[in-house]
C-alpha cells in the first residue's frame, strides 16, 4: 500500500483497511499526533499533566496491542 510520509494519527489510521484499525477515538488520535510532533521540541506548549502522560502510555499500549495481534505475535 503506498502512503503519504505523514506524522498524523489519523491520517495514518484513516487508511488502514477498517478491519485492522485500532480502536482510538479522533480526539486521542490527534493527541498521540501532538505528542509524536509537537511537543518533541522544547517550547510553544504546555507540558503534559501527569494524568494527559498516563493517558497516552495506555492509547500506546492500546495500539502496540493491535499492532501485535496483527502480526501475529
Amino acid at each position: 500500500m503506498d502512503f503519504p510520509k505523514v506524522h498524523d494519527i489519523e491520517t495514518i489510521v484513516g487508511l488502514m483497511p477498517a478491519e485492522t484499525r485500532p480502536d482510538l477515538a479522533p480526539e486521542d488520535q490527534r493527541k498521540l499526533t501532538d505528542y509524536a510532533t509537537i511537543i518533541r521540541y522544547p517550547g510553544g506548549y504546555e507540558p503534559p499533566t501527569q494524568s494527559d502522560a498516563v493517558r497516552a502510555v495506555e492509547l500506546a499500549r492500546k495500539v502496540r496491542e493491535v499492532a501485535r495481534k496483527r502480526l501475529g505475535l
